[in-house]
């Protein structure tokens, strides 16, 4: 491959997969009754809603070997791994799919997935050489889904209303990747290994977000350390190829760090100005109340600390008139016992004001920690996690804007008057 052409760093969460992302498994003579306990348990401990509601994760062929002959996906090359997103093309972050079709690059793609049987964060593969391709219609053979109804579906105990979405909703993948087999690779069970998202790649991938460009903010020792661990646990075929990885990784770090140095010299020379961000200082519970306090007032709602209902109580809630229901429940989270926040948010919001949005607001190094705990009691998909630190941006680039809609007189817009 061309060295010279440069790499761009994404990290996609997918949804875990007992069968190493290379498809299900369709022969009868493949599918014994521990296969279909595999998918039972694949299925029914999945961390993403939509796995348990709909019997599927569209990324679980991100591997698939025989892709072109389980999906009529039009100039499908047998020698490509086809991926997707959980949640398709609204799963990457529009920022990212801008640049990508305006810029053509080619990308380096890690893949993490929480581990339903403890709860951890892992690296499970990559894709290397990869083409951002938009998002592909790639319907799935009918024979090949016919033999995953009998052979598997039918007899997985996983509830009615599974098999049915899967039989009626399950018609084709959606791949946004499409990446050359002699450089990407899954990584085997004993070379999976915990990854520490915000450490590693600079952010923490939430609910609503499931790739994301992190060239910028990749810790590139972290990542390569981390890779080197994994290399020891793979074959000679495998440990080269990740190898190669390992070098195009380094020549993105030399390309950011040339275009830092750049950019830092421009600054010198007073080409323009560096715009100094500070944002809001963020230390303890109340400081972030206060924030989302600010930004609600900022917004044009009312904000209502200490909201209690009943024998219930919660942080913060925003209404969007001062006598009405809140729309948006807040409980934040510094120190303290982390199961009993979730308990009461959990609560406030499916049982005392059941039409209210939860959302739980932690500190940025206790997010794993919340992320697992949501996982485990399957609230991944009702309670939005948020971290002080991204309050503390969000208040920062209001602030900014309502500063500059003030000085042409329209500050009231933000309010939506």
């Amino acid at each position: 491959r061309d060295f010279l052409r440069f790499l761009r760093l994404v990290v996609a969460k997918l949804a875990w997969s007992s069968f190493d992302w290379k498809g299900l498994p369709s022969a009868s003579k493949l599918v014994g009754e521990d296969v279909v306990s595999l998918y039972e348990r694949d299925v029914v401990n999945a961390t993403m809603g939509y796995v348990r509601d709909y019997g599927v994760g569209i990324e679980w062929w991100n591997f698939d070997d025989e892709f072109c002959s389980h999906f009529r996906l039009d100039d499908c090359k047998e020698d490509f791994y086809y991926g997707s997103v959980p949640r398709g093309k609204n799963g990457i972050q529009r920022k990212l799919r801008d640049l990508l079709l305006d810029r053509g690059e080619e990308l380096l793609v890690f893949f993490i997935s929480m581990d339903y049987r403890d709860y951890s964060m892992k690296l499970i593969g990559v894709y290397c050489c990869t083409e951002y391709t938009g998002e592909l219609e790639a319907p799935i053979d009918s024979s090949y889904k016919g033999a995953l109804l009998s052979n598997l579906i039918d007899k997985a105990n996983v509830g009615g209303s599974v098999k049915a979405n899967f039989k009626d909703y399950f018609n084709n993948v959606s791949p946004v990747f499409r990446a050359p087999r002699e450089y990407s690779m899954v990584f085997p069970e004993n070379a999976r290994r915990r990854v520490n998202q915000r450490k590693v790649f600079g952010v923490v991938l939430g609910q609503f977000l499931d790739a994301i460009d992190v060239t910028e903010t990749a810790n590139y020792d972290a990542l390569i350390d981390l890779l080197n661990d994994v290399k020891g646990d793979l074959d000679e075929s495998s440990a080269g190829k990740l190898d190669y990885i390992i070098r195009r990784i380094s020549e993105i770090r030399m390309e950011v760090e040339k275009g830092r140095k750049e950019e830092r010299e421009r600054i010198a020379r007073g080409e323009f100005k560096e715009e100094t961000i500070v944002y809001p200082n963020m230390t303890s519970s109340k400081d972030c109340v206060n924030a989302l306090a600010e930004i609600a007032e900022i917004l044009g709602y009312i904000p209502e600390k200490e909201y209690s209902k009943g024998t219930y109580r919660v942080d913060l809630v925003w209404k969007k008139i001062r006598e009405g229901e809140p729309f948006l429940i807040f409980e934040v989270m510094f120190g303290g016992e982390a199961e009993k926040d979730v308990s009461s948010l959990d609560t406030m919001g499916s049982k005392v004001i059941p039409g209210a949005t939860p959302i739980w607001v932690v500190n940025p190094a206790r997010l794993e920690e919340a992320e697992r705990i949501l996982a485990r009691r399957y609230l991944g998909d009702k309670i939005i996690l948020m971290s002080c630190e991204d309050v503390a941006r969000i208040l920062m680039y209001l602030k900014k804007l309502r500063d500059k809609l003030s000085s042409y007189g329209l500050e009231d817009v933000l309010r939506g008057k």
